[in-house]
């Protein structure tokens, strides 16, 4: 049987012609590795091994795999198939979810699981806690979805190449992570460039790191909602911030947003910080002037007696940008 260019599919055709073994009860081997029906015949394969499954549970198989909801396929097959290994694979392929209604020994099964998890990642909740402790499947899982690392055994939670998988995927898997990783730099900073958000899950000591901020404030401005009390005084950091969004200084105190020398620096920056500055510097002249000067839209955020005088001082300056 075969010839160039079949598949295992065109054997199991010409099988089922030959000996009257419907297609869904065939399984073909190569050594003791089965093959999908879609799989190409290699010129080395010239010898294949058939295995008859049994009728029962060929159909309920076939079901499955052609089932909208295989789920539900699954919930009505009696309990003798769902014992099956091979229906189990089936229904977790397409279900990863399932795996939560399989017999418990398939939750310890490392390939049925390892299947479940490639298919939805939080499956792994429902995992024997052997496997939750088991690399290469916690690895599947995170790389699906990031939060499936909460179902992880904490010795894989303080695991550096199984966190950094997670927060890669879904940066705000870092709340599951280690206190020790909540506080590495790399995993926070992979977590943050995800999910700004990610923030909320890290260490103190990181969020009052300032050279750690900083790059996270270039890489998004609004990293310095997070950041400690302390560094949000920091004027460098602000300044920084403002460049790339000027809506930051809202999150400034109140005393520096009224500070003088520091809105001047701001809308030096970015003419647009103005907006955010106390209604008092808003109106004055410097402060104004240079905001005017930067960005010539600023003129709108002036006091409506100073609008004109700003807007005449931007007008050059804007066509002359």
């Amino acid at each position: 049987i075969g010839g160039n260019g079949w598949v295992v599919g065109d054997v199991m055709d010409a099988l089922e012609a030959m000996t009257g073994v419907p297609r869904r009860e065939q399984r073909i081997l190569a050594d003791t590795t089965e093959l999908k029906d879609t799989d190409e015949l290699d010129s080395d394969a010239a010898h294949l091994s058939l295995l008859v499954r049994n009728p029962e549970c060929a159909i309920w198989l076939e079901r499955i795999q052609n089932a909208e909801f295989p789920q539900d396929e699954f919930k009505r097959a009696p309990e003798h198939i769902k014992e099956h290994r091979e229906i189990s694979l089936a229904v977790v392929a397409r279900h990863g979810f399932s795996l939560k209604v399989l017999p418990e020994e398939m939750c310890d099964d490392k390939e049925v699981v390892l299947c479940a998890v490639q298919q939805t990642g939080t499956a792994l909740a429902h995992a024997s806690a052997n496997l939750r402790a088991n690399q290469e499947v916690v690895l599947a899982a995170v790389k699906q979805h990031g939060a499936a690392l909460e179902a992880a055994s904490e010795e894989l939670k303080a695991d550096r190449n199984v966190v950094l998988t997670a927060v890669n995927s879904q940066g705000r898997a870092l709340r599951f992570a280690s206190e020790e990783l909540r506080a590495d730099p790399a995993i926070v900073s992979t977590a943050a460039s995800k999910d700004i958000g990610a923030l909320a899950f890290a260490s103190k000591e990181i969020l009052a790191n300032k050279d750690v901020m900083l790059r996270l404030v270039q890489h998004n401005p609004s990293a310095l909602r997070h950041a400690s009390e302390d560094l949000q005084k920091d004027w460098g950091l602000l300044l920084q911030a403002v460049k790339q969004d000027p809506s930051v200084v809202k999150h400034a105190s109140k005393e520096l947003r009224a500070n003088r020398e520091f809105m001047c620096l701001a809308v030096e920056q970015n003419g647009f910080a103005l907006e955010y500055a106390v209604k008092a510097l808003r109106n004055d002249p410097k402060v104004l002037l240079a905001a005017v000067e930067q960005q010539c839209q600023a003129f709108q955020y002036a006091h409506p007696g100073l609008q004109e005088i700003a807007w005449k001082t931007a007008v050059p300056a804007g066509y002359a940008n």
